[in-house]
C-alpha cells in the first residue's frame, strides 16, 4: 500500500511524499529481510505466506513501526463513509477499524458520529500508545465484539495472512443488519503484494473471498464509488450481515426443538410402570399355590392314618 502526506501549511507535500515513500521501501525492504514468504498466485489474488506465525508477527510489527508517522486513509474519506453509515443505518453505537496504526480512522469516525464508540486495533505494541487503540490481531475473533458492532471498517485487509479467517472474524463481530467496509484502492491489486502486505485482489476477487468465507452469515450489498476523489481514490465494497443468520437460526431451531423431543419420551415409562406391579402381583400368588399343594398330601396321610387306626 503507497502512503501520502497531507499538504502543509508551507508547502512542503513534496517533502513528506518523499519521505512516505523512504518509509514504505525501508519497511518492505525490513519486512523481506525477516521473511523467507513464499508467494501463492491465482487469477484474481496474491498471498505470500510465513514460515510461521512468529515470523508473520515480527514482520507486521517491525512495519507497523518503520511506518507510524504514515499515514494513508484521508480524512475526507472516512468523513463520507460515516455520513453513509448514519444515512444507511441511522444512529450508530459501536463500530471497529482494523489495522490502524496511529488510531485517526476512529478518531474521525467518532467526530461525525456523535456519541458512537469507536475502537481502532493494530497488531503491533505500538497501539497502546494511541487514544480508542487495542492491540489485537485482527484475524482472531474478540467474543466481547461478537454481534455487537453496527460497523467494522478496514484499508488494512491487504496485511492479511489469512484473509478469509480475518473476514469471517469481522462479520461476525457485526450486528445483524451491520456492514463491512473495505477500501479498495491501487494499493490492494495483486500487483502490490510483498513480504509486509502479503495480500492483494481485485475487486472481484475480493467479493469472491467474502462470499467464499462469509456467505452464510451475509452478502457484499454494493460498491461505494470513490475512484474520481483526487485525495484518496479508491472504490468500497460493502457486505451487510443478515437481518437472521443461518448461524442464528440453528440455535433457535434446537431449542424449539429439545422441548417436544423430550415431551414424548415422558409418557412412555409410565406404562411400563403400571405394567410392572402387575406382573408380580400375578406371579406372588403362584408359589401360595404351590405351599397348599404340597400341604393337601400331608392331609390324605394324616386321614390313612386315620382310618387304619379305627379299623
Amino acid at each position: 500500500m503507497r502512503y501520502r502526506f497531507a499538504k502543509t501549511r508551507n508547502g512542503g507535500q513534496k517533502g513528506q511524499i518523499s519521505m512516505a515513500k523512504g518509509m514504505f521501501r525501508r519497511a518492505v525492504s525490513d519486512a523481506e529481510q525477516l521473511a523467507t514468504a513464499s508467494r501463492q498466485e491465482g487469477e484474481d489474488y496474491v498471498l505470500f505466506s510465513y514460515p510461521d506465525y512468529d515470523t508473520y508477527r515480527k514482520v507486521q510489527e517491525a512495519g507497523n513501526k518503520a511506518k507510524l508517522g504514515a499515514q494513508y486513509v484521508k480524512k475526507s474519506h472516512i468523513f463520507f463513509l460515516a455520513r453513509h453509515l448514519t444515512e444507511a443505518l441511522g444512529q450508530v453505537g459501536f463500530g471497529l477499524c482494523h489495522g490502524v496504526r496511529r488510531g485517526k480512522e476512529q478518531a474521525w469516525f467518532r467526530r461525525v458520529l456523535k456519541g458512537a464508540e469507536v475502537i481502532g486495533t493494530d497488531i503491533s505494541e505500538t497501539a497502546t500508545q494511541f487514544p480508542n487503540t487495542v492491540q489485537w490481531d485482527f484475524h482472531e475473533p474478540n467474543p466481547a465484539w461478537a454481534g455487537k458492532a453496527d460497523f467494522v471498517y478496514s484499508n488494512s485487509w491487504d496485511h492479511a495472512y489469512d484473509p478469509g479467517k480475518a473476514f469471517r472474524a469481522w462479520v461476525e463481530s457485526l450486528k445483524p443488519g451491520g456492514v463491512l467496509l473495505l477500501d479498495h484502492s491501487a494499493g490492494h491489486q495483486p500487483r502490490t503484494t510483498n513480504a509486509l502486505d502479503p495480500f492483494g485482489a481485485t475487486e472481484a476477487g475480493l467479493m469472491r473471498i467474502l462470499a467464499e468465507s462469509c456467505g452464510d452469515l451475509g452478502q457484499v450489498s454494493g460498491v461505494l464509488d470513490r475512484s474520481t476523489e483526487a485525495d484518496y481514490p479508491c472504490r468500497v465494497v460493502v457486505f451487510t450481515r443478515s437481518a437472521v443468520t443461518a448461524e442464528a437460526q440453528v440455535p433457535a431451531a434446537a431449542k424449539t426443538a429439545r422441548p417436544k423431543a423430550a415431551a414424548k419420551p415422558k409418557p412412555a415409562p409410565a406404562p411400563k410402570a403400571e405394567a410392572r406391579p402387575k406382573a408380580e402381583a400375578k406371579a406372588k400368588p403362584a408359589p401360595k399355590a404351590t405351599v397348599k399343594a404340597k400341604a393337601a398330601p400331608k392331609a390324605k396321610a394324616a386321614t390313612a392314618k386315620a382310618g387304619t387306626s379305627t379299623g
